[in-house]
């Protein structure tokens, strides 16, 4: 029996070779699937952060370190939506 787990799957991302910080640009994610057959599943619009954020004074400060460096995450989500 053959399942499908994924119908469709786009990820980006982009590198400012010249930038001074912040070169790796958030990876952006879009997916789709279906379950049983009829429940359509959009991930949408999701946003994923490589840099780590510092408290500063109550305020989060994003700070030119990946969060992999620091936490050993790979990255941080930040904003998505979900349809079914």
């Amino acid at each position: 029996m053959k399942v499908k787990l994924l119908e469709s799957l786009n990820v980006g991302t982009s590198y400012n070779f010249f930038g001074e910080q912040f070169k790796l640009a958030p990876i952006s994610v879009n997916a789709r699937t279906v379950l049983f057959k009829q429940l359509n599943i959009l991930f949408n619009g999701i946003q994923l952060d490589p840099y780590s954020f510092a408290d500063t004074v109550g305020v989060n400060q994003k700070q030119d370190k990946y969060l992999i460096n620091e936490t050993g995450q790979l990255v941080r989500f930040t904003s998505g939506s979900l349809a079914l």
